[in-house]
């Protein structure tokens, strides 16, 4: 995938900063000097993996977006972590282990739910874009000829610029006895049914609460801390 570029807010001090950033393979320009946090532009360096994302959010961030996609709304976009990336990237990318990898690191999850996180953001963020933002209707295909049909329309999608470019929200908060995450994408939205859909009964399996928001573009998972009782 193609070199991108991010603009930041880190809490963290500007020569560590820019030092992680460096050995992760980032070049950091400051902006906006006196700010109350760090902010800035990280662009590529060295030879930047396949994904960038688990370097990316290997370093201290508070606020992270794809160069291009979406600017923020305030800075920190929440107290501890959020992550904006086109259709695109998120498609090629792995954002759902990338960013509970980082929550973990933060020690904002527990070990025993840090599988139940990746589950269900990698289904929320595999709804956002597909369902969503690239707008291909839910439901399994149930004959070979649909199955191609459904890969074809994919691979028709993925090649339109507009809805490739349409940003996936990923965001995590944490009040010491509660994580909460979501995920939010720019889609016609979605109306949640009492049989399901989405994968909604595996997210539903692996988090203790779900909900939608704005109309079906955001999905809010919350993860008690501890363990959690069947």
């Amino acid at each position: 995938m193609p070199d991108l570029s991010w603009r930041i807010a880190s809490a963290a001090d500007p020569i560590s900063f820019r030092s992680a950033a460096s050995k992760a393979g980032f070049q950091f320009m400051p902006s906006q000097p006196g700010a109350d946090f760090l902010r800035g532009t990280l662009t590529p360096s060295g030879n930047i993996p396949d994904d960038p994302l688990p370097g990316l959010l290997g370093l201290p961030l508070l606020s992270c977006a794809e160069l291009g996609i979406e600017r923020f709304r305030q800075w920190p976009h929440t107290p501890l972590l959020t992550l904006i990336i086109s259709t695109a990237t998120a498609f090629a990318c792995d954002p759902g282990t990338a960013f509970a990898r980082a929550l973990a690191r933060l020690d904002k999850v527990a070990a025993a739910r840090q599988e139940d996180l990746r589950l269900c953001l990698h289904e929320a963020i595999a709804n956002g874009v597909l369902h969503g933002n690239l707008e291909i209707a839910g439901g399994k295909a149930r004959s070979p000829e649909q199955f191609l049909e459904h890969a074809r329309l994919l691979e028709r999608r993925l090649t339109d610029p507009v809805l490739t470019q349409r940003p996936i929200e990923i965001g995590a908060d944490n009040d010491g006895r509660i994580l909460t995450v979501w995920v939010a994408d720019r889609g016609d939205g979605f109306e949640q049914r009492a049989e399901g859909g989405r994968g909604l009964d595996l997210i539903g399996d692996h988090c203790d609460k779900y909900w939608h928001e704005n109309g079906g573009n955001r999905i809010v998972m919350q993860f008690l801390a501890g363990d959690r009782t069947p």
